[in-house]
C-alpha cells in the first residue's frame, strides 16, 4: 500500500509540472477512441472512411478545449448520418441543437459525452460515462449525461436498421424511427432511468459528510444501475444480455475505483472533530487528514 501511495504521489507531482501538456494528449486520446468507434460503426461516408481521417481529426481536438473537441466528433457523425439519409441527419442535428440548449439551460459543460456515451454504449459500457462524470464533474453535468444516453439509444437504432434507412424506401423513416423504436420502447425508459440514477446517487453520496464516501458511492451507484437494467432485461426477454450486462458494471466498478485512488487520499483512522465558537455561532468541524508518506531517504556510501 505504502509503495502505491508513493507511486500516487509521483504520478501527481509528474502531472501539475506537465498539465498542459497531458491535458491535451488526453483530450486528443478520448477523441481518437470516439472518432475510432463512431468510423466502426456509422463509417457510412466514404471520404471519412480514410485511414488518416480519425488520426487527423484526433491532433486536432487536442489542441481544441474540450467544447470544441465535441463539435468536431459531432460534425463527424453528422457527416456519416447524411450518407445514410438526410433525414437522419437532420433528426441528429435536431437533437444536438435541443441537448445544447437543456445543457446551457443546466449550465453542464461536459458536451463531449452528447456523442461520447454512443461510442461508450457501441463498446457496451455507457455506465462508464456516467459514473466519470458524477465522480468529477458537477451536479449539473446530469444535463448532459441525460441528453448523451437519449442520443446513444437513438444511435444504436440508427446502427440496427442502416440498411432499410438507406434504401430510400417508405418502410421507416427518421420520425417513425424515434417514435416507435425509441419512445415506445420501454428498454429506452429504464436505460435513461439507470444512467440518471446512477449519476445522482453517485453524486450525492460522493459528496455527503461520511467516511469512505466515494467507495460507497461508487458501490452503491453500479449496484442501482445494474439492479434496474437487470430488471429491464428480464422485463423485455432480452436475458441474453446479462452477462455483457454484468462484465460493463464490473469494469465501471473497477475504474470508479481507480479514480476514487487517484483523486482522493484521505486517512479515515485519523479522523479529528473540532468546535469552536464566536459570538453568534458554534461551529462543528470534521477534519479527514490527507495520507502522508514520507518520502524515502536515499542514502549514498562513498567507499574508499
Amino acid at each position: 500500500m505504502a509503495k502505491f501511495i508513493r507511486t500516487r504521489g509521483r504520478i501527481r507531482r509528474f502531472y501539475g509540472q506537465h498539465e498542459i501538456l497531458l491535458n491535451r494528449l488526453f483530450n486528443g486520446i478520448f477523441s481518437f477512441i470516439v472518432l475510432l468507434v463512431l468510423s466502426r460503426y456509422f463509417g457510412f461516408a466514404k471520404i471519412l472512411s480514410h485511414a488518416w481521417v480519425v488520426p487527423l481529426l484526433s491532433v486536432l481536438c487536442a489542441f481544441l478545449p474540450p467544447s470544441g473537441s465535441a463539435l468536431v466528433m459531432q460534425g463527424y457523425l453528422l457527416i456519416q448520418l447524411m450518407s445514410v439519409s438526410f433525414g437522419v441527419a437532420v433528426t441528429m442535428l435536431v437533437l444536438f441543437v435541443l441537448s445544447y440548449a437543456l445543457c446551457v439551460g443546466y449550465q453542464a459543460h461536459k458536451f463531449n459525452n452528447l456523442v461520447g456515451i454512443t461510442a461508450w454504449h457501441r463498446l457496451h459500457i455507457p455506465y462508464l460515462a456516467s459514473m466519470q462524470t458524477a465522480l468529477l464533474g458537477g451536479v449539473q453535468e446530469v444535463a448532459a449525461v441525460v441528453c448523451g444516453t437519449v442520443i446513444s439509444f437513438y444511435m444504436k437504432e440508427v446502427y440496427d436498421n442502416a440498411a432499410l434507412l438507406k434504401s430510400g424506401t417508405d418502410a421507416l423513416s427518421p420520425i417513425d424511427l424515434l417514435r416507435d423504436n425509441v419512445f415506445a420502447n420501454p428498454l429506452f425508459y429504464i436505460y435513461l432511468v439507470a444512467m440518471a440514477a446512477l449519476f445522482i446517487m453517485v453524486y450525492t453520496i460522493r459528496t455527503m459528510n461520511i467516511r469512505h464516501a466515494w467507495t460507497v458511492a461508487v458501490t452503491s451507484g453500479v449496484v442501482v444501475e445494474f439492479i434496474l437494467m437487470l430488471a429491464g432485461y428480464l422485463f423485455v426477454g432480452q436475458r441474453s444480455r446479462i452477462p455483457e450486462l454484468i462484465l460493463a458494471n464490473a469494469v465501471t466498478f473497477l475504474i470508479g475505483v481507480l479514480t476514487k485512488y487517484l483523486v482522493l487520499d484521505l486517512d479515515y483512522t485519523r479522523v479529528e472533530r473540532v468546535r469552536f465558537e464566536d459570538d453568534e455561532y458554534y461551529y462543528y468541524v470534521t477534519a479527514v487528514p490527507k495520507i502522508r508518506l514520507e518520502e524515502e531517504q536515499k542514502r549514498v556510501k562513498r567507499l574508499s
